[in-house]
């Protein structure tokens, strides 16, 4: 009797499992479809859920990834072209959009001149390979790092540029909302070890008698933008606060020291730049107060539900400062050991300043490779040696002074989004010391998204302020684009 009941919970717990898999991401994919018909950008939301793939079972809908044979980068920037070429269809005949003023000279920033000067770098270097030739499958590998990033900025850039801030937020809540699931079965399968994803964990072991877990092929990619998004709202609401609470446990569940450390950092500045703004601490101390007790209840959950896990972490960072071995602890001073490596195997080529040919296959360029899903550091010297690695590094800041202005000189709903890209840049360059970011050679057609979305948003008031543009609203409570539903402005406010 027993037995049949045990066989019977665990076909049933299988067969929800099953529908899961299909009826999330449909009912995701019909989402954005559907909203796409009222705000051309959420066809955008294809491309991000591609890339969230295995957290939200996307890659089970296989209508976005034919033809196969393609690869699922190239893939991904079809769907941005697909986007892109609807928003142009969608608002071509917009009073408020000057076709032109998007795209004169005068509409480019500053700090896209540096990214012109990266993709300058970037084809010189695979025209050079193309002439003294090589593994032509290393240089189509190359490519897609490098060249389909800034070929996916400009996409992105140019339907956001075309889309008012109400959208943009409207998607990017969407986005959050998608990475809240993801992060809730993330927390289930890894934490709880309640199978749900069918995928291997690179790394089974035993912890105080607890089987437990590590993987990354089904952690939610944008955990700490969705974190970003929510702290920098002005009211929490269930949904925002839910958001903010699935999010940290994920970040605890990962077991990534690195994470965590970014994750407390975004918080802070984000909670702090309104009283840099405002110039008194009334807002930030009500916050502060409330996110007090979000992390109780986090606390409580991870010493109730997850105490082995919990203690796993928290002797992980333990261990942060101990004695790093290149063979047992990924830690900051292996990641160093790597880049210095590459860089002085490239300086005694005398490759150092431009870095590797691109089309090169070697014992170093394995290594590398494998290297940059530690530290993205390590593919930017690699590829494009000390120059990248200066070119890189002013683009996050940059584009994160962009966004600091943004927030800076806005209200509304522009405001919001000037400080969530400002966390998210800051989490994006915190995470690039322990992973491979934007050069994760799955999804590098959206590797530059972010910076797209941040310049995109800055033309569009620019053009604003010299009455080209008219479609950006300033309703103080834009900023608040309800989490549940992107397209409801009611919300129940904490």
């Amino acid at each position: 009797m027993y037995g049949r009941q045990r066989t019977g919970l665990i076909w049933g717990q299988r067969t929800m499992i099953t529908a899961l898999n299909l009826l999330l991401p449909a009912g995701l994919a019909a989402y954005c479809f559907y909203s796409a018909m009222k705000r051309p950008i959420f066809l955008l939301g294809i491309p991000f859920l591609q890339v969230m793939q295995q957290s939200v079972f996307f890659k089970n809908i296989k209508l976005f990834w034919i033809p196969g044979r393609i690869g699922g980068n190239y893939l991904i920037l079809v769907w941005m072209v697909l986007a892109w070429a609807w928003v142009i269809y969608r608002t071509e005949d917009q009073e408020w959009i000057d076709n032109r003023a998007t795209w004169r000279p005068g509409r480019i920033l500053p700090e896209e001149h540096v990214l012109m000067g990266l993709a300058i770098l970037v084809l010189a270097k695979l025209l050079w390979v193309e002439v003294s030739v090589t593994d032509t499958k290393t240089l189509t590998y190359n490519f897609a790092l490098w060249g389909l990033p800034l070929v996916g900025y400009w996409l992105v850039r140019g339907i956001v540029s075309r889309s008012s801030s109400e959208d943009v937020a409207a998607l990017l809540t969407f986005v959050a909302v998608a990475t809240g699931i993801g992060s809730a079965l993330f927390v289930v399968h890894q934490g709880l070890r309640i199978p749900i994803y069918q995928v291997t964990e690179y790394l089974v072991f035993t912890y105080k008698g607890q089987e437990l877990s590590r993987s990354f092929w089904f952690m939610p990619p944008f955990l700490l933008f969705a974190l970003a998004l929510a702290v920098a709202r002005r009211s929490w609401n269930v949904g925002t606060i839910g958001i903010m609470a699935v999010t940290m446990v994920a970040v605890v569940v990962s077991y990534t020291r690195s994470l965590l450390i970014a994750a407390a950092a975004v918080v802070a500045v984000v909670l702090a730049l309104p009283w840099l703004k405002e110039g008194h601490p009334g807002l930030f101390l009500r916050r502060v107060s409330k996110l007090g007790a979000i992390l109780a209840l986090v606390v409580v959950v991870l010493v109730v539900a997850l105490p082995t896990p919990t203690d796993y972490f928290l002797s992980r960072m333990e261990s942060l400062t101990g004695a790093a071995t290149v063979t047992e602890d990924q830690n900051v001073l292996v990641r160093q050991n790597d880049l210095s490596t590459v860089a002085a195997t490239l300086s005694d080529r005398n490759q150092l300043l431009l870095g590797a040919g691109l089309g090169t296959s070697d014992e170093l360029f394995r290594k590398a490779d494998d290297w940059t899903a530690d530290s993205t550091w390590v593919g930017v010297v690699y590829s494009l040696g000390l120059f990248g690695v200066a070119l890189t590094g002013a683009v996050f800041v940059l584009f994160g002074v962009r966004a600091f202005r943004l927030y800076m000189s806005s209200s509304g709903t522009a405001e919001f989004l000037g400080v969530a890209y400002l966390g998210a840049v800051l989490a994006m360059l915190a995470t690039t010391f322990a992973s491979w970011t934007f050069l994760d050679p799955r999804f590098s057609a959206m590797g530059f998204w972010l910076f797209a979305f941040i310049s995109g948003e800055a033309v569009k008031r620019n053009s604003s302020a010299s009455g080209h543009h008219a479609g950006d609203s300033q309703s103080e409570d834009a900023g608040n684009v309800g989490p549940i539903d992107p397209q409801d402005g009611m919300e129940r406010r904490i």
